[in-house]
Formats: C-alpha cells, sequence, structure tokens
C-alpha cells in the first residue's frame, strides 16, 4: 500500500474493507458506551452483540432505500480483488493506492493528511463548548462517542445524511418589521433546527454546539441540508463525476481497441494451465511497432480521425491480457511437430486430432515436473532429491574486442547440483584441459556431491532428476556408477528420473539464469577465477563452487568389464524409459519404468552369469576406479593458436592463467613424459576461492596472487572445500 508523509512520518493507508466485514473500520460503528450502560452495550442501539442491529434504525430511519443503496456499492466495490488471483502478468494501477485517493480517505475519516500544496492539514478535533450549556446537556462522554461515530463513518454521503437527519430545514415562523423597505427582500430565507442523540432521545442544542461536537464548520453544514432532492432524498455528492475537457472520445478510443485485436496472437502450451486467458504477440512484435502500424492503419482507413499519443495506445494495450512471448529457444521437437501439423491440418477434425495428441503430451510431461515438486515436500530424513544440469560452455577469455568472436577460445563447464529439499546448489567446475563433459564427468560430480552429503549424516535413499541427455545423464556408465553405490555405500535405494527435452525446466535452470545475468553486466573474464567469482557473487546468498582439476575425475567406465550388457527386453526400452531405479535387494542389475509413477517397471540384469554363487561374488565395490586424466587433455593446435594471439588483449596481471595452459600443452608437444603433470610437489598451485578478493571484492577478477613465480605456476588448482 502507498504511504504518506504526515508530519516526517510514514504512515500506511488502510486496505479497502468490505463494510459488511465486522472487522471493517466502518461497520459497526465504534461507538463507545454512554455512562451507567454495560461496556459491551453500543450507545445508539442498545445491542450486546457485534450486529448493531440497530445503528442503521437509530441514526437514519428515514432513508432506507439510500443507505441500502450505499452499503451494497461499498460491499461490492471489490469483487475483483480475489486474493491470490493474478488475471494478467503486468503489473496494474492500484487507484486507491494513489496520493490523491489516499489524502480523500483519510480527509473523510477526520485524519490528518497532506493537502495537493503539500499542506499538513490537522486532524478533526472536538470544538470548544458553547456558552448555551449545550456540552453539559449532553455530557463530554456522549459528546466524545458521537465525534468519533461520526468520523468513523467515513464516507462523505453518509456523513451527510447523518446532518441532515439531525439538522432540520424549516420555515421562517416569525419576521420582524423590515427596515430596509417592504419590497426588499428577507435576510432569512429558512430557519434551522439542531439536535444530538443522547440516551436514546434527541437533544436540542445550538448550531455552534452542534458543529463543534461534530468538529466540521457552518459551511459543510449548509451544503449537506441545501443538498437534498425534491422528493427529499439526499442528493449524492457530484463532486469529480463531470467527464473531463480533455477526454479522449469514445471512437477514437474503439479504433485503438480494434487495431489491437487485429494482431494475430497465440497461446501459450507450457503455461496455458495457469495463465488460460493470456495471449502472446509474434516474438518480434513490441509497442513501437504496435504504435507505428496504428498510425499506417489509421492513415489508410480512417484519414479524419487524429491517432492517440503512444502513453494512451499503451495504456489501451495493458488492458488486454496480452503479452509479448519471447523467442523461443530449446524448444520441445515434439510441440514443434505439433504446432506445425495442427497448422497445416486440412480439416477441423483432424486438428482437433493433433490437439488431442499435444495435449496427452503435455499432460505427460506436467506429471515429470510434478514428481519432482512433490520431492520438494519429502520430510524422510533417510531421503536426499537433487536436479542436476550442465551449463552452456563458458568461453575463456571473455572479450568485448571484436577480434575475439573469431577466435577459438578455451570451454569451462559448470555442472550445478541442486538439493531439492534445502534448496542449496552446489557448483563443480573444470576447463576442457582438464576433463571434458561426459557421463565419466557427471559420475564425479554426483560421487563428490555424496561424499560430502554422508559427511553430515548416512541417509539410504537417492533420488535424482535431470533431463535427457544421453551422452551425460542417460547412459550404461550412469547406472553401473548408481549400482557401485549400492554395493559399497549405505544406499539402499536410487533412482534417476529423465524429464521430458523442452519441458525439463528446473532450479539449476534459475541459478544459470543468475549467473548469466551477473556475467552481462562483467566486461571481461580473462581465466576460470574469473567464473568462480562470477558464480559466488551472482546472488546475496554466495553459492557452493568446487573447482576440479584432471586427477579429481573417476574412470566408471571401467566398471563395463565387470558385466554383462543385457539390454531390456521389449516393451521396455533404454531410449524411451522415463527412470531408472536400483535396489539392494535386486543389487544383479536395475528396474527400468516406462512412465512417472513407477508402477510400469521392467528388470534388467548386468551379473555376469544366473547362478546363485555368481551372485554372491557380484560385487561391483572392489573395483578400483582408476584415474579418467591422469595427465591433462590435448588440445587442438589451432585453439592453441587463437589463444597465444588473444594474448594480447589481455594485461600482463591477468595472463598467467592463459600462459600456463599454452606452456603445458607445448610441454605436451615437446616431450613424451608426462612427470610435469603428476608430480604434485613440483606442479601445485592453489588458488582459495574463499579467500578475501572473491567473496568481499567485487572489483575486476584476478588472481590473488599476480607475481606468481615460474615454479609456482605449473598447475592452477582451484578449490573450495
Amino acid at each position: 500500500m502507498a504511504a504518506t508523509a504526515t508530519n516526517g512520518n510514514r504512515s500506511t493507508a488502510p486496505p479497502r474493507q468490505n463494510w459488511a466485514n465486522e472487522n471493517s473500520p466502518f461497520f459497526p460503528l465504534p461507538l463507545p458506551a454512554l455512562p451507567g450502560s454495560p461496556a459491551s452495550q453500543c450507545s445508539p442501539c442498545r445491542a450486546t452483540d457485534k450486529t448493531h442491529s440497530g445503528c442503521l434504525s437509530t441514526f437514519f430511519p428515514v432513508l432506507p432505500g439510500l443507505l441500502t443503496y450505499l452499503w451494497t456499492m461499498a460491499s461490492t466495490s471489490g469483487e475483483g480483488d480475489v486474493p491470490g488471483q493474478t488475471v494478467m502478468r503486468k503489473k496494474l494501477s492500484n487507484p486507491s493506492d494513489w496520493k490523491k485517493n489516499t489524502a480523500k480517505r483519510k480527509r473523510n475519516a477526520g485524519d490528518e493528511y497532506v493537502g495537493k500544496g503539500g499542506k499538513v492539514i490537522v486532524k478533526r478535533k472536538i470544538g470548544a463548548p458553547c456558552n448555551d450549556g449545550c456540552f453539559e446537556k449532553l455530557g463530554m462522554d456522549t459528546v466524545k462517542a458521537i465525534h468519533d461515530s461520526f468520523w468513523a463513518l467515513g464516507d462523505f454521503n453518509i456523513q451527510n445524511s447523518f446532518i441532515q437527519k439531525y439538522c432540520v430545514k424549516g420555515v421562517v415562523k416569525r419576521r420582524r418589521v423590515q427596515q430596509r423597505g417592504d419590497d426588499a427582500p428577507y435576510k432569512r430565507t429558512c430557519t434551522r433546527a439542531y439536535s444530538l442523540l443522547c440516551g436514546g432521545t434527541n437533544v436540542n442544542v445550538c448550531a455552534m454546539a452542534f458543529r463543534n461536537v461534530l468538529g466540521v464548520t457552518s459551511r459543510r453544514v449548509y451544503n449537506a441540508v441545501d443538498r437534498v432532492n425534491p422528493t427529499g432524498t439526499p442528493r449524492h455528492d457530484r463532486r469529480g463525476k463531470h467527464v473531463p475537457k480533455h477526454a479522449m472520445s469514445l471512437s477514437r478510443k474503439n479504433l485503438v481497441e480494434c487495431h489491437v485485436k487485429s494482431f494475430p496472437t497465440v497461446s501459450s502450451h507450457y503455461t496455458r494451465a495457469k495463465s488460460p486467458l493470456m495471449r502472446y504477440l509474434d516474438t518480434e512484435m513490441n509497442m513501437k511497432k504496435m504504435f507505428f502500424l496504428y498510425k499506417e492503419w489509421l492513415f489508410d482507413n480512417h484519414k479524419d480521425e487524429e491517432p492517440v499519443l503512444l502513453s494512451y495506445y499503451k495504456k489501451v494495450v495493458r488492458g488486454f491480457r496480452l503479452g509479448f512471448k519471447p523467442p523461443s529457444t530449446d524448444t520441445c521437437s515434439k510441440c514443434d511437430r505439433y504446432e506445425v501439423s495442427k497448422k497445416d491440418a486440412s480439416t477441423e477434425e483432424e486438428a482437433q486430432g493433433i490437439q488431442a495428441q499435444w495435449d496427452e503430451h503435455l499432460s505427460f510431461a506436467k506429471k515429470g515436473m510434478k514428481a519432482m515438486a512433490y520431492m520438494e515436500k519429502d520430510n524422510d530424513p533417510d531421503t536426499r532429491c537433487i536436479c542436476l544440469d550442465l551449463q552452456q560452455t563458458l568461453p575463456v577469455p571473455r572479450l568485448c574486442t571484436n577480434v575475439a568472436y573469431y577466435k577459438r577460445k578455451l570451454w569451462v563447464y559448470n555442472l550445478c547440483i541442486h538439493n531439492l529439499k534445502t534448496k542449496k546448489n552446489t557448483f563443480y567446475v573444470w576447463d576442457e584441459m582438464n576433463a571434458g563433459r561426459g557421463s565419466v564427468e557427471v559420475a564425479t560430480c554426483i560421487a563428490r556431491w555424496i561424499d560430502d552429503e554422508l559427511k553430515e549424516g548416512s541417509f539410504t535413499t537417492l533420488k535424482v532428476f535431470s533431463d535427457n541427455c544421453g551422452g551425460q545423464n542417460k547412459n550404461i556408465n550412469i547406472i553401473l556408477f548408481y549400482l557401485r553405490l549400492i554395493h559399497s555405500t549405505t544406499l539402499q535405494n536410487i533412482s534417476h528420473t529423465y524429464l521430458l527435452p523442452g519441458h525439463s525446466y528446473m532450479a539449476c535452470d534459475r541459478a544459470f539464469g543468475h549467473i548469466e545475468k551477473y556475467i552481462r553486466r562483467v566486461v571481461n573474464i580473462y581465466d576460470l577465477k574469473g567464473y568462480v567469482r562470477a558464480i559466488q557473487l551472482c546472488t546475496t546468498s554466495r553459492y557452493h563452487v568446487i573447482v576440479l582439476r584432471n586427477t579429481d575425475f573417476l574412470d566408471v567406465e571401467v566398471l563395463q568389464k565387470s558385466i554383462t550388457h543385457r539390454k531390456p527386453k521389449p516393451p521396455y526400452s533404454f531410449q524411451n524409459a522415463r527412470s531408472f531405479k536400483l535396489l539392494s535387494k535386486f543389487c544383479e542389475g536395475y528396474f527400468i519404468c516406462r512412465d512417472y509413477t513407477g508402477q510400469a517397471l521392467g528388470s534388467v540384469r548386468l551379473m555376469k552369469g544366473q547362478a546363485r554363487y555368481t551372485r554372491r561374488m557380484f560385487d561391483l565395490s572392489a573395483v578400483q576406479l582408476p584415474q579418467k586424466y591422469p595427465k591433462i587433455r590435448r588440445l587442438q593446435p589451432g585453439k592453441m593458436q587463437h589463444l597465444q594471439q588473444l594474448l594480447d588483449f589481455i594485461p600482463n596481471v591477468n595472463q598467467p592463467y592463459l600462459q600456463f595452459i599454452i606452456r603445458k600443452q607445448q610441454e605436451l608437444d615437446n616431450t613424451e613424459e608426462d612427470d610435469s603433470t603428476q608430480d604434485e610437489d613440483e606442479d601445485h598451485l592453489e588458488y582459495d576461492s574463499d579467500s578475501e578478493d572473491i567473496v568481499d571484492d567485487p572489483q575486476p577478477l584476478q588472481y590473488e596472487d599476480n607475481s606468481v613465480s615460474e615454479d609456482e605456476s605449473d598447475d592452477l588448482h582451484l578449490t573450495q572445500e
């Protein structure tokens, strides 16, 4: 809600409420009890409950029709404000929060407010007592109760009705002789009798006492009494109800709406359940293009009409449930085929059949997302639920110069493992000289995450969600790695669920979005450490980053020598499988599932032979996993030449990383000995990514020690453990 400044302080305006609600500040009337009456009894209506059924009849016995109308209008004014329901994606204006409406609401409630010129208007108070003793007849408690209840009404029209009831206008009963001649008009045209309610009866008071009790001026009283319809009913306040002089004509507005409706729109099949009424314009369309086309259309078809301004055109467009659909990337191939087939359908029946298949496909994809969302609410302490994904490759160096666009660069890989329960992200980063981006690298990162998790406490169940990439997540190497975990750790149940391609939006993608947004604000990134810093600083909650080297990756491919690679029997297939399950009760193979329910299971035995003795001897934990990359990987000569050329665009203080890579590749070309990549004492340079210059200094990305000696800069190993 909007806040309005009063005397240097900020106060929050009350939200619009239903007057029929007993908790509303407008109804029931907050009248304190009269002296001598029970504390829980309402003064005007003598009601002991919270309904105050007699307040209306007590204050307004002659105006039931008008009051019923006013109460109905007030109670239905917020029908469209359904909590939690969003009609449009764009932010809508809320007139109740505007400064002028906030000031109006406070003015009608008698509170302090700030006027249009910035002047502070003080709160309405009870005036001084009159000389006729009217305050003594009423009693100060009654005076305060009437004053508070009058301003608690909070509505200008109802307050006027109150004044009209207790200020009765009549004819002049007696006139004195005119001193100015018989034809001169009389100064007094009417008489006004004032009274207030006290103890259930009307007590006559003077005009001054009436005004001071309510805290109003004589002008307010005269205007309220005089504004009466010929039938005797009070006239509604007409201020602000006139048609603005510069208001847009209905014909011009209709032309704008007609032009907006002429644009072809599509619905989003990915968010149709959340926003069924939302429509999207073409990806190449924007507001300025629409306005330019509107002026051309108006000139061709309605030359006599003057075009509206761009601001008004935007206002009309926002009234529609329209959005500008961004260009689609990495979309589902099946959805794209269904969309094209539906457009090319020759008959309505054919289009409906394609739409039915499309809806079935989307429903199946939604089940996978629901299965992952369900795991977020799992409270089992023996279960760990994760999702994992590889980010788009990151180039080193990342330069803004135009020459860099035509040069080959060193790729940096970033794998994210997101804990669905704790919402914690762990990033594993390495470059292509240390490892690739296949199943070996994915299995190694999962193994590192499980080792760290087991240090905090043992667990028996692991549930993994990922995309359907066969080279990284969905292959026999990952299955054998899970089976080895069943044989060697406390894990008894491991499941890996694969989301449909194009429908696999996970929490990892959200984290990657934060990283990419931060990287776009960084001008240049010269080394691996620059990306480590970017990952850590992209959000206020520092991400946990672990940088891996070539000797950290385990070769899980050797496990294939200990098994017989059998294929699933029909109707099951490895490619169309939606999930794999590995259980300690079936330690010689795995289960395959075709859907996300986990019911349609097929078993695949990987153990060599089927004898009972062989089953007892089948143990993959006995297989020692060697290093996948005992030495650094060789890069292509063309890439090395381009990296050498890019050194001219990198400051000297940021060149050690690429210089080290170039020197190591030259050593691979000049010698067959691999001691330079194996000797830890000779080739170890550690960069602690938890150091102050990374966490606390968001300045230009550079190494913490720029004066690295020749012997120390043989190996760049960044750790955060």
